[in-house]
């Protein structure tokens, strides 16, 4: 837009400069034109009306643009308890957990230090966990991999019946 604007304004000035003619035909019109002819009589042209801008200052914005404040989330464990002892001779635990506010994302489950699942709600199904003590904990993670929550860790106890252990 700029540039047509100054392409104008220089088209105008070179017309402005050079000498314009006025020639009167015979039945009386009034032709101008920038090639003088026969009759032609030059034109003395007034000098254009212009106006001079002030300045153009840069604007600072009056009003500050306000961050969202950074939503704080929550995640508890429903279930298993902590210290919860759990009896399945499959090695199953069922997990599931509550994020306050509510939330989309992606949820990881940790064992013992390791990534074993990954949903996008925070409930869970472990298969075959081997007997004795685990620790669970739940990461809510945003699109980018940073971590927006992380629940307390828990101690389950897993007990599964072994073919070692006979009663006497």
């Amino acid at each position: 837009m700029r540039i047509t604007i100054l392409l104008l304004l220089l088209l105008a000035s070179l017309a402005s400069a050079q000498t314009v003619y006025k020639v009167i035909t015979e039945d009386g019109k009034v032709i101008y034109s920038d090639r003088p002819a026969g009759n032609a009589k030059p034109v003395e042209l007034k000098k254009l009306n212009s106006v001079s801008l002030p300045p153009v200052k840069n604007r600072v914005p009056t009003a500050t643009v306000q961050k969202k404040p950074e939503v704080k989330y929550t995640i508890a464990f429903k279930q298993p308890a902590d210290q919860a002892t759990v009896r399945n001779n499959n090695g199953t635990i069922r997990v599931s957990a509550t994020i306050t506010p509510r939330a989309n994302g992606l949820f990881h489950l940790f064992m013992d230090g390791k990534q074993v699942a990954s949903n996008t709600q925070p409930n869970f199904t472990l298969q075959n966990v081997d007997r004795g003590a685990h620790h669970l904990q739940i990461k809510y993670l945003s699109g980018p991999g940073k971590v927006l929550a992380s629940s307390p860790s828990i101690e389950v106890f897993m007990h599964r019946a072994s073919i070692f252990i006979r009663p006497s």
